[in-house]
């Protein structure tokens, strides 16, 4: 049931943000806030989905690869994947450690003139407005930078009577196509267990041709 909800708030959001995106009005500000939805949803769901699944917090890592969208990651070999085909068009991948600690892929269609992340703005004008703050949940912007074509964010969520989780993100664009956002999360008591694992699986993110 925890499992359909979640996939259920994904589609949810993928369908107001492609239509939204679609709309040649949408400001960079609006959809920004809108695809930071996706983190916050999966750092407070993901725990009660997933609870207990997962292998062992192993060392090894395992090259995944998308060739559709043409991109390729590494990722813990033991821990557990679900993948989701919520339509056409959208896609949830989730893999998931024994622990707090999961790594989620998403694809957010985008409109047809977003060619680069410059179309969100700069890596900072991004760092700005993407942690969620509201009531019962608060934001934190650890860090962010700009590397060749992606945008990296490190962060915190705290959701009221919720352990405070700590992320890192890669943003990637498939041009006129896809916004790819790429997260690691875990509780940020857990954190310094998985720092290692999340810097290799973020930091392996790469295009391929």
């Amino acid at each position: 049931q925890k499992l359909i909800l979640f996939f259920t708030a994904i589609f949810n959001f993928h369908c107001f943000v492609e239509s939204l995106s679609l709309k040649a009005q949408l400001s960079r500000n609006a959809f920004i806030r809108d695809s930071s939805f996706i983190s916050s949803v999966a750092a407070i769901s993901l725990p009660l989905v997933f609870a207990q699944e997962g292998g062992d917090n192993d060392g090894d890592m395992v090259r995944y690869v998308e060739e559709d969208k043409r991109f390729a990651f590494d990722v813990p070999s033991s821990w557990n994947r679900n993948k989701a085909e919520i339509s056409g068009r959208r896609e949830v991948i989730i893999w998931t450690s024994p622990k707090s600690a999961n790594v989620f892929l998403a694809s957010t269609p985008i409109r047809a003139d977003f060619n680069s992340l410059g179309s969100f703005g700069s890596v900072a004008d991004v760092s700005a407005i993407l942690v969620p703050s509201g009531p019962g949940i608060e934001g934190k912007m650890i860090d962010y930078s700009s590397k060749g074509d992606f945008y990296y964010f490190d962060y915190t969520i705290k959701r009221e009577n919720q352990p405070e989780k700590h992320l890192e993100t890669v943003w990637a664009i498939i041009p006129g196509s896809f916004l790819i956002t790429l997260t690691a999360q875990c509780d940020s008591t857990e954190y310094e267990t998985f720092e290692r694992q999340f810097r290799k699986t973020i930091g392996s993110f790469k295009k391929i041709s």
